[in-house]
């Protein structure tokens, strides 16, 4: 009986202990930093809302939504944000808020951005229609520095400014003829005030 105790103890120690990643749920929240995080389906999504990771890949159809991140600290990406996220295949990014160094787009993916820190974006693509919506408001340019560097700076709809550098790939049509900027209706804008406006006098009350 001993015998056949120290065998079974034997077995378990052998079989290799698996772990599931953090972000099998399919959220990367608050207090949760991973490292590479590769993504597959659009059902379910992958949701970044107070987490980060070092990279996030994405393949497939599969479907990204980044509501807010882990701010890095002194710009140590180590520490906060997501460093790189790599879309290919058929994946989709919808990014709200957050702080990312770079979005790459590639084969078929696509991208709306709404707001956050992007400190650049990479087109991989030869573009037939653009892939990459940025929603901003009026006023938005794209400007070279002394270096030749390309920048698309101005303002996102919720009033915070960006200031992304576009990398081109000599191999692919250059960065900023892939992205679309929708820039809304000013009837639009005054309604958006408007609705900031009753929201803060309600947090008042």
């Amino acid at each position: 009986m001993k015998m056949k105790f120290v065998f079974f103890l034997l077995i378990l120690v052998c079989i290799p202990v698996v772990t599931l990643a953090g972000y099998d749920d399919g959220f990367i929240t608050t207090g949760e930093y991973e490292g590479v995080v590769s993504w597959y389906t659009r059902n379910p999504p992958l949701i970044v809302d107070g987490g980060g990771a070092v990279a996030i890949e994405m393949w497939n159809s599969s479907y990204l939504e980044v509501r807010s991140t882990s701010i890095p600290i002194n710009d140590d990406w180590h520490t906060g944000g997501i460093t790189d996220i790599w879309l290919d295949d058929y994946s989709s990014l919808l990014y709200l808020d957050g702080s990312t160094e770079e979005i790459t787009v590639t084969e078929h993916s696509s991208a709306v951005l709404k707001g956050g820190r992007i400190d650049a974006i990479t087109s991989l693509q030869n573009v037939i229609t653009p892939s990459i919506d940025l929603y901003a408001q009026v006023g938005w340019e794209l400007i070279t520095d002394t270096s030749g560097k390309i920048f698309i700076t101005g303002l996102w709809m919720d009033g915070t400014d960006f200031n992304i550098q576009l990398i081109n790939d000599p191999d692919y049509d250059d960065t900023w003829e892939n992205i679309n900027v929708i820039v809304p209706e000013p009837t639009t804008l005054i309604l958006m005030g408007i609705g900031g406006i009753l929201l803060r006098q309600k947090r008042r009350v």
